[in-house]
C-alpha cells in the first residue's frame, strides 16, 4: 500500500503513463480523495468539522471525526442540529452539538 503522505519522485517513475493514475501521487494526498466532504453551512459559513469543533468547544481540537445530522431540534429556534466528535485532549473523546441556524451548542462529555 502507498503511504498517502509520501511524495513518489519523478525520477524514480520509469513511464509517465500509468495504467492508473491512482498509483503516482506527487505532492497530493490520497486521504482527501477518499475521505467523504464534511464540510456544511453553519450559521451562513461553510465549517469543516474542525472549525465546528472549535465553535462548540471555544477552542481548535486535536482531532474530528466528519459532521453528522444529529436526531434532534434545537431548543431555541427548532432548527436543524449538527453532530461531531472530537478529542480536545488526548484521554477525552467528546461529542458536541451544534445549531445551524443560532448560537445554542452542547457538549456531551
Amino acid at each position: 500500500m502507498i503511504d498517502p503522505y509520501r511524495s513518489i519522485p519523478l525520477h524514480s517513475i520509469k513511464s509517465y503513463r500509468l495504467a492508473n493514475p491512482f498509483d503516482y501521487t506527487g505532492l497530493t494526498c490520497l486521504r482527501i480523495y477518499r475521505r467523504a466532504m464534511t464540510n456544511r453551512v453553519v450559521q451562513g459559513r461553510m465549517v469543516t468539522a474542525e472549525r465546528l469543533a472549535e465553535l462548540i468547544e471555544g477552542e481548535p481540537p486535536m482531532e474530528a471525526d466528519a459532521i453528522e445530522d444529529a436526531d434532534r431540534q434545537c431548543p431555541d429556534c427548532d432548527g436543524d442540529v449538527l453532530a461531531v466528535a472530537y478529542m480536545p485532549s488526548v484521554t477525552e473523546l467528546v461529542t458536541g452539538y451544534k445549531c445551524q441556524d443560532c448560537d445554542w451548542s452542547v457538549a456531551d462529555r
